[in-house]
């Protein structure tokens, strides 16, 4: 974990500070999108191509979530940040995979990373998975690694 940490250090060194830059180890996965958009008599489930088909919603919408998996394509969180108008510097600790539970608030959402942690009964050893969550009125966006 250290160690991973220092090079992703060393990876950022020398960048204006809110860069968004991927630090995952599996940067050649591809990064899904999937959307669940859901009111008093609906939900609606879809994977999107992109991040602009991702928050177009149903007229009768009251609440959407969407889960990004896999944090590969850093275009997909910049465009979320742009769609939604958040700052670089919250987009880049969505990228840093390596961060400490927190939670901050702003002014139209709450901003929350949590580590997620899962059992590999094959290897037995415990896994442990970062996930950001932007907790908007209506809206939830998870993202992970």
């Amino acid at each position: 974990m250290i160690s991973r940490y220092l090079e992703n250090s060393a990876r950022r060194k020398g960048l204006p500070p809110g860069s968004i830059l991927l630090m995952s180890e599996e940067r050649y996965r591809k990064t899904l999108i999937k959307t669940i958009n859901y009111g008093e008599s609906f939900c609606e489930e879809k994977s999107p191509e992109n991040v602009e088909e991702a928050f177009v919603k149903p007229e009768n919408t009251s609440v959407s979530w969407v889960n990004i998996d896999g944090l590969h394509d850093s275009s997909i969180i910049a465009g979320i940040g742009e769609k939604h108008a958040i700052h670089p510097l919250i987009l880049e600790d969505v990228l840093s995979i390596d961060l400490r539970p927190k939670i901050e608030e702003y002014d139209n959402f709450l901003f929350i990373i949590v580590r997620m942690i899962m059992f590999d009964e094959k290897e037995f050893v415990i896994n442990a998975e970062q996930v950001s969550m932007m907790l908007m009125k209506d809206t939830l966006i998870v993202s992970g690694d």
